[in-house]
């Protein structure tokens, strides 16, 4: 019985690690979500909220979430120092959503960008529309 009861323990151990493993992986894959604003906009739209609002859930009930970044992004239309104020805005718009939503302010790190760093082109609508 007792060789029985080790053997059972090292299984389960075996299987816990498995799955802690499994946890911290899908963490890290799903880590990077988009949320897009309108044009000149730092208020989120209403699909935005509702996805920011899983991943808040999310976050909560997972013990491996360390530092959460958070970047802010503009398209390249307008002004340098508004686009960045822009950035910076929407960066702390989706930091706000956090904190009400239970997030720790120790956890979030925020960085604007402003339209220095596109992550699409901003040739065409679309393009500026990913930038956002």
């Amino acid at each position: 019985l007792k060789v029985q009861v080790a053997s059972n323990q090292r299984s389960i151990t075996f299987m816990q690690g498995v799955l802690d493993d499994r946890e911290r992986r899908l963490v890290r894959t799903s880590g990077e979500e988009k949320i897009f604003f309108d044009e000149g906009r730092a208020s989120l739209r209403i699909g935005a909220a509702l996805q920011l609002e899983r991943m808040a859930n999310s976050i909560k009930r997972n013990p491996y979430v360390g530092k959460i970044e958070i970047h802010g992004h503009t398209d390249d239309t307008g002004n340098q120092d508004l686009n960045a104020r822009l950035s910076e805005a929407r960066a702390r718009t989706v930091a706000g959503f956090f904190m009400n939503h239970g997030i720790s302010s120790d956890q979030l790190a925020t960085y604007n960008h402003g339209a220095d760093r596109p992550l699409s082109s901003n040739e065409i609508e679309a393009g500026r529309q990913l930038n956002r």
